[in-house]
C-alpha cells in the first residue's frame, strides 16, 4: 500500500521527542510504501515552536506545517491605537514562519481560534493583522471552545449563553472579511488561502476534494487511523479508535486494531455526502450529476432538503432552479449550515 500523505496530530499541546518521532516514522516506513511526494502535515503550538523543533521536524520529512495560536498568544489591545510593528508576540509569529520557510516546508498554515470571551472587535482585527503580517499559505479560523457557554445554558442562563454565540457569530463575520480585504481567497468552512496557493487553483478548475482532514487535492482515498480517538476510513466504512489509553493499549496488548466503533455508511449516507461536499468544494451541486452516480429524482428524493432551503434562498444564500442548487457569494460564508439541511441525523436529532 502506498501512501499519499501523513498526518500527524497531536503538536498543539505537547511535542514528541526526536527519538520517538523517528521510531514512528521509521516504522511507518517500513510498513508502507511512501509515495515520491508524500505530503506530510504536522502541527505544532505555535509557543512550542523555535529554530531548533521547526529544523527537526522538517528533518523527519514534514513539508506542510500548522502552527497553532491561540488568541491569548498575542498581545492585548491597549487604551490607546497600537502600532502593530516591534511587538514581542507578533515578532514570535513572523520568526516562526520565517524560520520555517528558511527550514524547506511548503506549505504553511496558521490555525486561528476566534469568538472567545472577552475578545473585542479592536484587539480581534490586530490579531489578525499579526497574522496576516506573517504571510502564511493558509490560515484556519476556529471556533474557539467555550466552556462557559455550556456551563452557563446548564444553568438556565440561556441569554448570557446566547449571547456569547452571537459574538461569535460577529467574529468570523469580522474576521472573514479582515482576511478577504487582506487578500487572502476564502476557499470555505473558514479556511483561507493566498491567491497563489494550490487549493484556489485547484478549486477553480474543478479539482478540489474535501474529506477527514479537510480541503485537499486528492481524490477520495483510505484514512488509516493511529492513535487514541483517531477517526479513519475503509472504503464507505468509518471508525473510530479507543479515547482511553488503558482500553487503547490492551487492545493493542492483545494483537487487535484499538477500535472502539465503527459504521457502515448506507447507500443514502453516501448520496447526501457527496452532496455536501460538493457545496463544500463547489458551491453547486447539479440534480443531473448526482442523479449520474445514483439512482434518484433528486427533486423528489430531496423533496423535504428544498422545502427548508427556500428560506435560505429568501435570505440570498442560495439560489434553487431546475437544475441545481447554487451557493451565493453570502452562502459561501454559511455553507456548513445549508449542508446541515442534507444531514438527516441533525433532523432525525
Amino acid at each position: 500500500m502506498a501512501l499519499e500523505q501523513i498526518y500527524l496530530e497531536g503538536g498543539t499541546t505537547t511535542l514528541p521527542s526526536q527519538s520517538q518521532l523517528r521510531r514512528l516514522i521509521d516504522a511507518i516506513g517500513q510498513n508502507f510504501s511512501l509515495r515520491k511526494n508524500l505530503l506530510f502535515r504536522t502541527t505544532i503550538a505555535l509557543p512550542l515552536a523555535d529554530h531548533h523543533s521547526i529544523n527537526k521536524l522538517c528533518e523527519l520529512g514534514a513539508n506542510d506545517l500548522t502552527l497553532c495560536l491561540k488568541d491569548n498568544n498575542l498581545p492585548r489591545q491597549s487604551t490607546g491605537p497600537r502600532k502593530l510593528a516591534n511587538t514581542p508576540n507578533e515578532n514570535k509569529t513572523q520568526e516562526v514562519v520565517a524560520a520555517a520557510r528558511k527550514a524547506g516546508f511548503d506549505i504553511i498554515r496558521i490555525k486561528l481560534l476566534y469568538g472567545q470571551e472577552k475578545q473585542n472587535e479592536g484587539h480581534w482585527g490586530d490579531t489578525l493583522d499579526i497574522v496576516v503580517a506573517a504571510q502564511p499559505d493558509l490560515i484556519n479560523l476556529q471556533c474557539g471552545p467555550s466552556a462557559s457557554v455550556a456551563e452557563k445554558a446548564d444553568n438556565a442562563r440561556l441569554t448570557t449563553a446566547f449571547s456569547l454565540i452571537e459574538e461569535q457569530f460577529d467574529s468570523r463575520l469580522y474576521s472573514i472579511r479582515h482576511l478577504i480585504n487582506a487578500g487572502y481567497i476564502h476557499i470555505g468552512m473558514n479556511l483561507f488561502a493566498r491567491q497563489d496557493n494550490y487549493l484556489v487553483t485547484a478549486q477553480r478548475q474543478g479539482r478540489l476534494h474535501y474529506d477527514l482532514l479537510g480541503y485537499s487535492i486528492l481524490p477520495d482515498y483510505d484514512v488509516i487511523a493511529v492513535g487514541i480517538s483517531a477517526i479513519g476510513k475503509s472504503g464507505s466504512a468509518l471508525y473510530q479508535n479507543h479515547s482511553e489509553l488503558l482500553h487503547y493499549y490492551n487492545q493493542l496488548d492483545q494483537n487487535k486494531l484499538p477500535i472502539m466503533r465503527g459504521l457502515e455508511l448506507s447507500p443514502d449516507d453516501l448520496l447526501r455526502r457527496s452532496v455536501m461536499y460538493a457545496l463544500i468544494c463547489h458551491s453547486v451541486i447539479s440534480f443531473e450529476s448526482a442523479e449520474t452516480y445514483f439512482p434518484i429524482d433528486f427533486k423528489q428524493y430531496f423533496a423535504h432538503e428544498l422545502s427548508v432551503l427556500t428560506a435560505y434562498e429568501k435570505a440570498g444564500l442560495v439560489t434553487i432552479n431546475e437544475e441545481e442548487i447554487a451557493v451565493t457569494p453570502t452562502g459561501k460564508l454559511f455553507v456548513g449550515n445549508i449542508c446541515q439541511v442534507f444531514d438527516q441525523y441533525l433532523r432525525n436529532n
